[in-house]
């Protein structure tokens, strides 16, 4: 399978395109029940902002995307967007779009590193490898078929099943606006694992991928990234990519399905009452 070229221009349409499918998904959030979950959407500098009021707790929708050495000069205003919207908050991090000099300024801000990312990617193609019979990959439409979506969702994710309306619901509003593609992969015909594709200017970007944890092992997420492939592949995208927790299971299946890391981003966080001693 055929790479992208890591250069810096790559690194900011990877980073454009996690910030551009977060934003469809908080900009379909924001748009359901009259905005009731609190959602704020913002820009400084090249620096997108997001906060959902009713996640205060959750970094991974309150967070500063995007961010370059030239946005420090923005910075005050950053963390102050975010300090009053969340109780807890990351601002991404790519080497290639900031100096040597901007992990220190981040310091001094009172942010250090607590998280980190694989950013993955592949140009898309049509797999060589067919998943094996054993499993069905179908794209769904959660407007009429969400039930087993959100299932796999909650129990590959860990969400309680008690909150299973709540993320069918939320499953429903996030990924059901235009851009996105579901999918749902079975075992004998019970659900088994989900994905969340979006597409957007030649790029498709894998957002959500889980499998319940009775069926992992079995290959239902590399029948999914296959899936993932091909269809990207088929609307003429000219990049595929994700993101994976380092050394992790989901990192060794992009791998077997063709994926490289094109880098390692950092995750700064605010430096909490009690860190670090």
């Amino acid at each position: 399978m055929a790479h992208p070229l890591v250069t810096k221009e790559l690194v900011l349409r990877l980073e454009a395109a996690e910030a551009g499918y977060n934003t469809a998904k908080l900009r379909a959030l924001q748009a359901a029940d009259d905005n009731a979950r609190g959602v704020e959407i913002a820009h400084l500098g090249g620096t997108v902002l997001h906060a959902v009021q009713s996640r205060r707790n959750n970094p991974s929708v309150n967070r500063a995307a995007c961010f370059r050495t030239e946005d420090l000069a923005h910075l005050e205003d950053i963390l102050d967007w975010l300090r009053r919207r969340s109780a807890y908050y990351w601002l991404d991090v790519a080497p290639a779009l900031v100096d040597d000099a901007t992990p220190k300024s981040l310091a001094d801000a009172g942010l250090y590193p607590s998280f980190f990312l694989n950013v993955v990617c592949a140009t898309p193609q049509e797999p060589q490898e067919p998943s094996p019979a054993s499993i069905a990959v179908d794209e769904i439409d959660l407007r009429v078929q969400d039930h087993g979506f959100s299932l796999a969702f909650s129990e590959g994710f860990g969400v309680p099943l008690d909150r299973l309306e709540s993320t069918r619901r939320s499953a429903q509003i996030e990924y059901g606006a235009p851009g996105w593609r579901t999918y749902l992969a079975t075992v004998e015909g019970q659900p088994a694992a989900m994905a969340a594709l979006y597409l957007e200017d030649e790029t498709a970007s894998i957002d959500a991928m889980a499998t319940v944890p009775r069926h992992r092992r079995r290959g239902c997420q590399s029948a999914l990234l296959r899936r993932c492939l091909s269809d990207a592949a088929r609307a003429g995208c000219t990049l595929i990519a994700s993101q994976t927790r380092p050394s992790s299971v989901s990192e060794r299946n992009f791998a077997r399905a063709g994926f490289r890391i094109a880098y390692t981003k950092l995750l700064y966080a605010p430096r909490r009452p009690g860190a670090f001693g």
